[in-house]
C-alpha cells in the first residue's frame, strides 16, 4: 500500500509531465506558425465548391453577356485562400481563335459572401498572342459586334515603339540630357516577349536608355538606363531619379 508521501510525489510528477507536454505543444505550434505562416484569425483554409465561386461571375452583367454570346463556353476556377485575392474564374469561348472573360472573386471570412471584383478583363486570342479588348465589356459582347479575333490590333511599327519609349517619364528625362540619339529596335522573335527600343547618344558616350515593349497591348515591361560606369539602373531603384541630377556621375559625359 502506497504512502501519502508516495502519492503526493506521483501527483507532482504527473502535473509536471502535463506541463512539459503542454509547453512542447506550444513550441511546436509556434514553429509551425513561424515556418508556414499559419493564420488562425483568418478564414478557414478550405476550398469551396467551384460552383459557389462561378455563380457570382455568371450573374454579373459581364458574365451574363458572355454566356449569352458564347453559350458553349468552358469555365475554370482557381482557389487559393493564402493569396491576397483567393479566387479567379475564367470563361473561354472555345478552342482556336477565342475570347476569355477573366474575373476575380472576393470571399468573406465566413465564406458566405462572394463578390466579383471590378477589374474584369476581356482577353482576345486571335492566334498565339492575345490582347486586352478595350472598352465596355458588355457592349463588346453584343450579338451585332464582330468576334474580337476577326479584327485584332496591328503589330506596332518601329516608329510607334520609339514614340512609346520617348513619351515615358524616364525617356523625357533622358532626352533632356541627350536629345540626339541613334535608335535601334530589336525584335525578340515573339510578340508576347516584345521589342527592345535602345537609345545611344550620338556623341559616342557609353550610356544608353532602353525600353522593352511587349504584346499587342504595347505593354512596357522594362525600362533601364546604363550609366557611364556601365552600371544598369532601374526605376525601381530607391535613388533612381537622382541619377539624372547634374551632380550625379551616372549620365556625365566621359569624352
Amino acid at each position: 500500500m502506497k504512502s501519502a508521501g508516495h502519492i503526493t510525489l506521483l501527483n507532482r510528477y504527473l502535473t509536471l509531465s502535463w506541463i512539459t507536454f503542454a509547453l512542447i505543444g506550444v513550441i511546436i505550434l509556434g514553429l509551425l506558425f513561424f515556418l508556414f505562416g499559419i493564420d488562425w484569425s483568418g478564414p478557414p483554409k478550405i476550398l469551396l465548391p467551384n460552383s459557389a465561386i462561378l455563380e457570382p461571375v455568371l450573374k454579373s452583367p459581364e458574365g451574363e453577356a458572355f454566356a449569352k454570346r458564347y453559350p458553349n463556353y468552358t469555365s475554370s476556377v482557381m482557389q487559393d485562400f493564402y493569396m491576397a485575392r483567393c479566387c479567379q474564374v475564367t470563361l473561354q469561348s472555345g478552342n482556336g481563335p477565342s475570347v476569355m472573360l477573366i474575373a476575380h472573386v472576393s470571399v468573406s471570412k465566413d465564406l458566405k459572401t462572394r463578390t466579383v471584383d471590378k477589374d474584369i478583363l476581356l482577353w482576345c486570342i486571335p492566334h498565339s498572342d492575345g490582347y486586352t479588348v478595350k472598352g465596355n465589356i458588355v457592349q463588346n459582347l453584343q450579338p451585332e459586334k464582330q468576334n474580337c479575333w476577326e479584327t485584332p490590333p496591328s503589330v506596332p511599327s518601329n516608329q510607334e515603339l520609339i514614340d512609346i519609349a520617348k513619351n515615358t517619364t524616364v525617356g523625357k528625362k533622358y532626352l533632356a540630357i541627350y536629345p540626339e540619339n541613334d535608335i535601334a529596335v530589336n525584335y525578340e522573335g515573339v510578340i508576347s516577349v516584345g521589342w527592345n527600343v535602345i537609345f545611344t547618344p550620338r556623341v559616342n558616350e557609353p550610356i544608353s536608355f532602353v525600353v522593352k515593349v511587349a504584346g499587342l497591348d504595347r505593354e512596357i515591361v522594362d525600362i533601364h538606363i546604363r550609366c557611364a560606369d556601365g552600371a544598369y539602373r532601374y526605376p525601381t531603384d530607391p535613388n533612381f531619379w537622382s541619377y539624372f541630377e547634374p551632380t550625379n556621375n551616372c549620365l556625365h559625359p566621359v569624352h
